[in-house]
């Protein structure tokens, strides 16, 4: 049986702010804001710019309809 959840998509970091919100760039140039669960703050992994991987949840009752899954830190992806 195949997964139903739609497949991870990369995207560029643009900011995050607000605990658990953060806005990226897809490659095709749209941007989107994001759900962030992690609530820390991640100064030492967050930067602009930086790749990220996100999913759609496939939920229409989200206010937020991607969630911020990855963020690429030097050469290591950071969960």
């Amino acid at each position: 049986m195949s997964d139903p959840r739609p497949k991870p998509q990369f995207a560029k970091l643009l900011r995050r702010y607000k605990r658990f919100l953060a806005d990226v760039v897809l490659p095709d140039g749209t941007e989107l804001t994001v759900h962030c669960p992690n609530p820390g703050r991640l100064l030492s992994v967050v930067e602009e710019g930086q790749p990220a991987i996100i999913r759609d949840s496939a939920n229409p009752k989200r206010k937020l309809s991607h969630t911020l899954l990855a963020l690429k830190k030097h050469s290591t992806w950071v969960y």
